[in-house]
């Protein structure tokens, strides 16, 4: 760990470091397993772990040349540490859930982060639902990442939320833009996605905090 006043250009170099490993595929054999034991390793300073997700994620998500199975072995590392304890407080499970989106936009890769998210799903719905002690950044990390990949089981958690007097403003706000995502473009007039419309154009008529936030929502649903 970086010690006294020039640790914030050491994490400069970290990172840079990372990167170049990645982009010009450095020890190819070796790059899964070193960035999935940094990502393992409680002993090194958080940012590190941060960074090597945000990494190896990156690797996986330009990886025009591997099929589906071929990096089982991040996405155990990348569902574990979402799901421990020990990080909900800091912003690791957050960064690994939004990589998770980046990845999916892999052709070769959609199916397994789907797959990711459905094993999540107890971890999620705690989560969502307010039964975590998890941080507000956190929280609203997942909910950004649900609606982005356009997870329709969530939609009455995510509405129950924006209905709730007693949600955190940043949960709320979260929630208004990820019911947006996740209905966006829909192709189908179901009572469910009546119901959001409704709600949201509610919301953004009225004279709230949370308008602009619902405009925006609404605009997606219509594109």
């Amino acid at each position: 760990k970086p010690q006294g006043s020039g640790k914030e250009a050491w994490w400069v170099v970290v990172n840079e470091v990372m990167e170049q490993i990645v982009k010009q595929n450095i020890a190819a054999e070796r790059i899964s397993s070193e960035f999935c034991s940094m990502i393992d390793d409680k002993n090194l300073d958080n940012v590190v772990r941060d960074y090597a997700v945000q990494h190896i994620s990156n690797y996986i998500a330009y990886d025009t040349t591997s099929d589906a199975g071929t990096h089982v072995e991040v996405f155990q590392a990348l569902k574990k540490v979402i799901q421990d304890p020990t990080n909900q407080h800091n912003s690791i499970p957050g960064t690994t859930l939004m990589s998770l989106v980046v990845m999916s936009e892999n052709p070769s890769q959609t199916s397994v982060v789907k797959a990711c998210f459905k094993q999540l799903d107890n971890y999620l719905r705690h989560l969502l639902e307010g039964e975590s002690s998890a941080s507000v950044v956190t929280r609203t990390s997942a909910i950004n990442a649900v609606g982005l990949m356009q997870i329709e089981q969530y939609s009455p958690v995510l509405t129950q939320i924006i209905q709730s007097d007693d949600a955190n403003a940043s949960v709320k706000l979260s929630s208004i833009a990820a019911l947006g995502d996740l209905h966006r473009s829909s192709t189908t007039e179901d009572a469910e996605s009546t119901e959001v419309s409704a709600l949201l154009l509610d919301i953004a008529t009225g004279n709230t905090k949370f308008k602009y936030a619902a405009v925006a929502a609404l605009k997606k649903l219509q594109n």
